[in-house]
């Protein structure tokens, strides 16, 4: 509940007062990132989130959203929604949830499979400790780590924090390749897990259809 309010309060100081992040927003990569990027704020606590589809479909981790039905969420634009939670992964900790969006929105498109390589820089833009749209780089130490079920991670050293829960990480070009779903323990490194996108990506696609004919059907009703 502290975390919630702090959270609240931040929001409020940098919507009145336009304070200027200490993020370099001179790349479109970076910017697109920003932009794309959505808080998540539930009884969960503060997650992170991103756009995937220009009708207001987000990605997000699905330990952020675990048993609501509802969440609230905030855009970069500090517009504020009812986000509905459309989706649970069975087996991965992914969710997607949806708002009805009233700007348009800047989506994030997944980068080609296995385009990543030990040593390639990469980006999140995550809430960290509670500070919003925190910009954050990290290096990839490991690009094929898999787990016993044969789920594939990228393995990041530097950048994760509390707060970065779905995370996008995204590379030079702004692409996703993963999604942020762990991090080690505080006090433990700033190592953290993100699942590939290719590991992920039908089921989204498979889900945002579904649930746009779903809805649709029932308004022309």
């Amino acid at each position: 509940m502290k975390k919630l309010l702090i959270f609240t309060l931040i929001l409020m100081f940098l919507t009145i007062f336009g304070v200027a992040y200490s993020y370099n927003e001179n790349s479109a990569m970076v910017k697109g990132a920003i932009k794309s990027t959505v808080a998540i704020v539930s009884e969960n606590g503060i997650g992170t989130g991103f756009f995937v589809d220009i009708d207001g479909y987000i990605v997000t981790a699905k330990h952020v959203v675990q048993g609501l039905r509802k969440v609230k969420v905030y855009t970069r634009d500090w517009e504020v929604y009812s986000g509905r939670v459309v989706a649970e992964h069975e087996k991965q900790d992914i969710a997607i949830v949806k708002i009805e969006v009233i700007n348009p929105v800047t989506v994030l498109e997944p980068a080609p499979a296995r385009s990543i390589e030990e040593g390639d820089d990469v980006y999140m833009v995550g809430h960290i400790f509670a500070i919003p749209w925190t910009l954050k780089k990290g290096i990839i130490s490991r690009a094929d780590w898999e787990d016993e079920e044969g789920w594939k991670y990228i393995q990041i050293d530097g950048g994760i924090a509390e707060g970065m829960s779905g995370s996008a990480v995204v590379d030079h070009w702004g692409r996703v390749i993963g999604i942020i779903v762990m991090g080690m323990p505080f006090g433990m490194g700033n190592i953290g897990f993100a699942l590939e996108t290719n590991q992920f990506v039908k089921w989204v696609e498979d889900i945002i259809i579904k649930d746009w004919n779903r809805m649709n059907v029932l308004i022309s009703w």
